[in-house]
């Protein structure tokens, strides 16, 4: 009987289980980021690694989401480009989607750290603030439930974007997901300039996590499953406070894990008003007893203005009579003590709140008040003594499988996107390994090689990753060799390497002595235009080759998109012309292009 081990190397997780740790969900983070730049890229499954809109400018590939890990005595590090692990996009102004949203995201570079250890009282009232208070498990930024404008009191209108009145009073808050929703992708997200981020119910995460939501691929869209759900939501995210979010699914008896797993009722509904002349109790108690003049007044409410339109038109349960754990689950904090799979002793823990159908409720994850004290947030350096705990990006881990067949083996394993590795095989650990490949790599993160010749021995292979593609790695730490391109050029294509899922624009610049015949004029005896048909550039479709412009005699400039199917390989370039009479000569440019 014939016997192979198979390993893998690359990092393995320090043997902790503290749920601040182990929960961030770092199996995405092997794969490149990607969008739909608009809604027919989206009806055409055709995503794109690169991208240039507004704020958000990603000339190169990168990964997504968490790509490390670490720990002190005190803090946990996460460091995340803050791009999701589902496709994002598109986003647009309108219902009609004729108007582009104004900014896509990008890479940020984040470096976030979350007190371990929790502190402070739930009656301080630490209000939320702007921009990200903590972020979800795949490394997108988690904002709380206001956009950035508020009411303009001696103007009656709302705040807007760069305009002369100002983002507003501060004193009447708009609800992000009231106002904004339409500028959100399928995933539920969109930018504050470059920083994609979730202010609701973050589906597409949820989906990735299995917390009972479907998915359609065809229309790229989500939804919540019409069954009851049977587990417990995982965590989700983590806030600025040190305490997890949930999803919507808890036990109904926070202290009972036997007890039925149910979506967790908001603690806040619409108030029943015809003017904003005062504030719900929670808004004055977390404001400091904040009692309004006539010139703080909101609009009244009107179609212009619905209820909902702002977040103080939200009236806390426990303020009207209502009880706490008998008619509703989440405190104004929307939150609870409770136990939950992670936590068999018992947290404090936010829960996403959403409708039976998968609409968000208010106040969608985090009340306008943090329970403890949110001493985290973003750091520009770790200046103290830390533990890597886990890496993604190009130093994630990979897994691997190993298939027998007749005569040969084969080794399959999802590893890095634009990844380069070398298959190493022995028949005894202590006389070292003998190198089968190198440079194996995918159009994905999807790897395989085949060795036919050691069915007959055995021992062990070995897959060790050699280096990436170069990406775009601000913000990340790590210790993986780019993939060097810089020996291959070609002196007539120019740029002469390109990367899968980018637009760009050829010069090709020939002569009369390298092809092997003359380059045709650029005019006929007549001063008829001899034009160029057609260019063919290896495998790549025709389609994708346009605006052919020969600028002279010698110089030819064409546009090429390079979709992120397309082989990993060097390419010949085929440039055929139409004669004055009909003819059709061609010149060959060999290894004319490279594509990563």
């Amino acid at each position: 009987m014939r016997w192979t081990i198979f390993l893998c190397f690359q990092f393995c997780m320090v043997g902790i289980s503290e749920p601040m740790l182990t929960s961030w969900f770092m199996e995405g983070s092997s794969t490149y980021a990607e969008l739909f730049e608009s809604a027919e890229d989206e009806n055409n499954h055709n995503e794109v690694h690169t991208w240039s809109h507004g704020a958000g400018n990603q000339s190169l590939p990168t990964y997504s989401g968490v790509n490390e890990v670490s720990y002190s005595d005190d803090w946990v590090y996460i460091r995340t480009t803050g791009l999701g692990h589902h496709i994002m996009g598109p986003w647009y102004r309108d219902e009609s989607d004729t108007q582009l949203f104004g900014n896509f995201p990008a890479n940020i570079a984040a470096l976030y750290r979350f007190p371990r250890t929790p502190s402070g009282a739930s009656s301080d009232y630490n209000i939320t603030t702007g921009g990200a208070i903590g972020y979800f498990i795949d490394g997108v930024a988690l904002f709380d439930a206001r956009d950035a404008f508020s009411y303009i009191n001696n103007l009656g209108i709302d705040g807007t974007p760069n305009g002369n009145n100002g983002r507003g009073d501060g004193i009447w808050n708009r609800d992000a997901y009231e106002n904004e929703s339409i500028t959100f992708d399928p995933a539920n997200a969109h930018q504050a300039s470059d920083t994609y981020h979730y202010h609701a119910n973050p589906s597409a995460l949820r989906y990735l996590l299995d917390d009972h939501v479907d998915y359609n691929s065809i229309s790229n869209r989500y939804s919540e499953k019409i069954t009851s759900p049977t587990n417990h939501s995982p965590i989700i995210g983590w806030v600025s406070d040190g305490y997890p979010i949930y999803g919507p699914y808890g036990y109904s008896d926070p202290n009972n894990t036997n007890s039925v797993i149910r979506r967790m009722i908001s603690g806040y509904q619409k108030r029943d008003i015809s003017n904003r002349t005062s504030y719900p109790a929670w808004a004055s108690r977390m404001y400091s007893n904040f009692s309004l003049s006539s010139n703080e007044y909101g609009p009244d409410v009107s179609t212009q203005f619905p209820i909902g339109h702002y977040i103080e038109d939200y009236e806390y349960l426990g303020d009207i009579g209502l009880t706490l754990g008998n008619d509703f689950d989440l405190d104004e904090h929307n939150g609870r003590f409770c136990i939950t799979p992670e936590f068999p002793d018992g947290t404090y823990a936010y829960f996403t709140t959403i409708e039976q159908d998968g609409t968000p409720v208010y106040p969608y994850n985090v009340g306008r008040s943090f329970y403890g004290t949110p001493s985290g947030g973003f750091v520009n350096n770790i200046n103290e003594s830390y533990i890597i705990f886990a890496e993604g990006g190009a130093e994630s881990s990979f897994s691997c499988n190993l298939i027998s067949e007749i005569d040969h083996h084969k080794i399959e394993f999802d590893g890095v996107e634009g990844g380069y590795y070398q298959v190493e095989f022995t028949t005894n650990l202590l006389n070292g390994f003998t190198v089968l490949a190198t440079n194996v790599s995918s159009t994905s993160h999807h790897f395989n090689f085949t060795d036919s010749n050691s069915m007959h021995q055995i021992g062990f292979y070995r897959v060790i990753i050699e280096s990436v593609d170069e990406y775009d790695d601000d913000g990340y730490d790590s210790n993986i060799e780019v993939h060097s391109n810089s020996n291959f050029s070609n002196p007539y294509v120019t740029p002469s390497v390109l990367n899968k899922g980018t637009n760009v624009t050829l010069t090709i610049t020939l002569n009369n002595e390298d092809f092997g015949r003359p380059v045709p004029p650029l005019q006929n005896n007549q001063g008829v235009l001899i034009p160029i048909e057609s260019i063919q550039i290896g495998s790549i479709n025709s389609n994708n080759i346009s605006n052919i412009n020969r600028i002279s005699r010698f110089v030819t400039t064409c546009d090429i998109f390079i979709p992120n199917n397309t082989e990993s390989s060097i390419f010949d370039m085929i440039i055929t012309y139409i004669g004055p009479s009909g003819n059709k000569p061609t010149i060959t440019v060999d290894n004319a292009i490279m594509v990563n």
